[in-house]
């Protein structure tokens, strides 16, 4: 369940759903904690087209940013989430992340990681426990390059129509 392509430089990056599958689901986890319903599905259709386009263009980049293109902007998605973290160990074996192979427990610590870095911003707290939330996405990007990792994770969701805000309480 994971894609794996060789970039320049040694560096390696990793598209793997079932990781993408893990955030998203520990993201239902802490909403439930809190009262909320779990969001009702995974997309992976239009919206995951195009948050992947955003992964992809944050993970070229040094310093990651909400993006604000025109072109990348999917007509009517609700919120955008990003993260990144990233981790150097020398020698890298003593990385728990220094090849190519995400075992389910190391694809688990991110997908925590991830979840807990969006759980401590309060701007992003509050965006993907909200309340109505008809159906979001989760696009990853792991790079690595032997002694560091690096990963970048959009979250992306669309409101119900509101026709459809009773289903929600």
């Amino acid at each position: 369940m994971f894609a794996s392509v060789a970039a320049s430089a040694q560096v390696t990056e990793i598209k793997s759903i079932e990781l993408d599958r893990m955030i998203w689901e520990e993201i239902n986890v802490y909403r439930q904690s809190l009262g909320r319903k779990p969001v009702a599905y995974f997309d992976s259709t239009e919206l995951r087209k195009v948050s992947f386009r955003l992964t992809e263009l944050n993970a070229s980049r040094e310093n990651i940013d909400h993006t604000r293109d025109p072109q990348y902007k999917f007509k009517g998605y609700s919120t955008e989430c990003i993260f990144a973290w990233g981790n150097r160990v020398v020698p890298a074996k003593n990385n728990p992340l220094y090849d190519t192979l995400l075992t389910h427990d190391e694809m688990r610590m991110l997908a925590k990681k991830t979840v807990q870095g969006w759980i401590d911003s309060d701007n992003h707290n509050y965006l993907i426990n909200r309340k109505y939330v008809k159906y979001s996405t989760i696009t990853s990007i792991v790079q690595v390059d032997g002694a560091s990792i690096r990963i970048v994770v959009s979250y992306h969701d669309v409101d119900p129509d509101p026709s459809e805000i009773a289903n929600y309480y």
